[in-house]
């Protein structure tokens, strides 16, 4: 009986590593005491470190993070969110509000002559550009415009991400986006596609590894089959959230393939080994929300530069690519330089790759970690069957 615990032992840290990836922001992972199974994700900001060796340097925001103060002048406005309103948009805001306009007053000591009459009232709303928010359209929507005469959807995703209006903070309109994006994902019901992953774990950046998945988002299920590199070719591994004991199946390949299919906590040590994230974490919809949960964060703070560049091609598809710098490092940032690819025509963020600061002034950033979708479809019609061990077509035993 020893022996048998003893070999049972040995499977799983055989298996356990290089099973998943997940594309999603943050540094740290939640354990399997912390968070009980089927809970929902805890912020990117609230993590604990993860069960296996956690980065060198870890950064955590603190419990209370201040906005940064920085004093507005009239000869550069700086109204973001954190900075709350200045005086000109208080106006605008007050304007907005009282449908009667206010007059503006003649200087002292000065009559107007009597052949000019004085100014129309200006209402009070003009003086001022209000920023605005979320929800916003995808490009201008002018009636008067034919649809031949509209920019490529390249160029409409790029002119909405790069719209950030005087005294916006520059991430905002991705804000925006990101949030129309989730509801586009409400309509979608599952996706497959091909995945390329690369991450940095303890300091060292791994190869690229390639696999099959697919993703059904109620229940949220995942099927991942590894394709490359030779090393985990043929590794399979189904989560079903709610079933199976919230547990990750999976099973190995070659010698590995005798222990059969193994049962593990998504955020176990041994599941987490050579993984950023668990399999909990993956799917472009996760993805998204993280950019909506980091985006917001990052609003309330300067020392951004945001742009989003068109006609970006990923595997010979035209998509445009969203560049976030934070060139100052400071502890309430996660990363120095994110880019985001949008899928032109699925209007879907399709490739995100994070960068931490140089370890040398003037150096280059240092990639985190980088995820890929490749030949995405969505709405296949999914059924439970294609998230069950037992079907035919997979290799589990």
């Amino acid at each position: 009986m020893r022996r048998r615990s003893v070999a049972r032992a040995v499977a799983l840290a055989v298996v356990g590593g290089g099973l998943w990836a997940s594309p999603s922001l943050g540094q740290g992972i939640s354990t399997a005491s912390d968070q009980p199974a089927g809970a929902a994700p805890r912020s990117v900001y609230d993590r604990g470190p993860r069960a296996s060796s956690a980065p060198a340097e870890p950064r955590r925001l603190p419990a209370q993070s201040r906005p940064v103060e920085r004093p507005i002048t009239p000869a550069r406005p700086r109204g973001y969110l954190s900075h709350g309103l200045s005086e000109a948009r208080q106006a605008a805001n007050e304007g907005s509000a009282n449908s009667k306009p206010v007059a503006q007053s003649a200087p002292a000591n000065r009559t107007a002559p009597a052949t000019r009459p004085a100014p129309a009232p200006m209402p009070r709303a003009t003086r001022a550009i209000v920023p605005t928010f979320f929800p916003a359209p995808i490009g201008a929507n002018d009636p008067a415009k034919s649809a031949d005469a509209q920019p490529p959807a390249s160029q409409q995703i790029a002119m909405q991400l790069n719209s950030a209006a005087p005294n916006e903070h520059p991430l905002l309109p991705a804000v925006r986006w990101a949030k129309l994006c989730m509801q586009k994902m409400d309509t979608v019901r599952d996706y497959s596609a091909k995945m390329a992953k690369r991450e940095r774990i303890d300091g060292t950046l791994s190869e690229y590894e390639y696999m099959f998945v697919k993703v059904r988002h109620e229940p949220f299920s995942v099927y991942v089959s590894f394709i490359g590199p030779a090393r985990v070719k043929g590794q399979e591994a189904i989560f079903v959230k709610g079933h199976n004991d919230n547990k990750l199946l999976a099973h190995g390949t070659g010698v590995r393939k005798i222990f059969g299919t193994v049962s593990l906590q998504p955020d176990s040590m041994l599941a987490m080994t050579g993984n950023r994230y668990p399999i909990t974490e993956m799917g472009i919809k996760r993805l998204t929300e993280r950019l909506v949960e980091v985006g917001e964060h990052d609003a309330q703070f300067g020392e951004c530069e945001v742009k989003a560049f068109p006609n970006t091609k990923i595997n010979g598809r035209d998509c445009v690519c969203l560049r976030v710098v934070h060139p100052v490092q400071r502890r309430e940032f996660l990363f120095n330089m994110a880019k985001i690819y949008v899928d032109s025509q699925h209007n879907l963020p399709v490739r995100y790759e994070a960068y931490d600061w140089p370890h040398d002034a003037g150096g280059e950033p240092v990639l985190l970690e980088e995820y890929t979708y490749l030949d995405l479809k969505v709405n296949n019609g999914f059924t439970d069957r294609d998230f069950d061990v037992s079907n035919p077509e997979y290799q589990f035993r």
